[in-house]
């Protein structure tokens, strides 16, 4: 198993790194602020360097986009 990363690449685009599963989810669930400080209008996420995933990992995203919803930022998924 890989440790999730969450990397912040600036103007709103990030890298989601490792595997996910319940174990590497969850501290990412938990430091989520990473993706919305700042108030950015727009989020991107790189999921090229994700190597396996559960449904954990749809769970985040769902999550993520949730939260994006809320707070009116545009998020994409590549």
């Amino acid at each position: 198993m890989t440790r999730a990363t969450l990397q912040a690449l600036g103007d709103g685009r990030f890298r989601l790194t490792g595997d996910l599963d319940y174990e590497t989810v969850q501290p990412l669930l938990e430091d989520d602020d990473i993706l919305f400080s700042g108030e950015p209008e727009r989020i991107e996420i790189d999921l090229a360097g994700v190597g396996r995933s559960t449904s954990v990992g749809l769970a985040l995203m769902l999550e993520w986009l949730r939260q994006s919803q809320a707070r009116n930022v545009a998020i994409r998924f590549n």
